[in-house]
């Protein structure tokens, strides 16, 4: 695994077929790819988050600080979510 674009080929891939995947990495390779995939997630809630805010609601542009510190809220509940103690 060698970036995110593996990590998103695997998450593409159907889940039944996951394990085949996963099972060839050592402990080590699964620990990066576990970290990339929070990472991903992560940085895609916050996206999102910041897209709706952004004109793609329907309702009108937020403005990007307003966005961005709803981007950042999203991004503290997707930590919180995922076991992480800091924000």
């Amino acid at each position: 695994m060698n970036d995110f674009y593996d990590l998103l080929s695997i998450a593409l891939q159907a889940r039944n077929e996951w394990d085949k995947l996963i099972e060839p990495l050592n402990a080590r390779q699964a620990e990066i790819l576990e970290r990339q995939a929070d990472v991903l997630c992560i940085v895609l809630a916050e996206l999102s988050t910041y897209l709706t805010e952004r004109k793609t609601s329907g309702c009108g542009d937020a403005g990007h600080d307003k966005a961005l510190g709803e981007a950042i809220k999203t991004r503290k509940k997707i930590r919180k979510a995922l076991g992480y103690a800091y924000p």
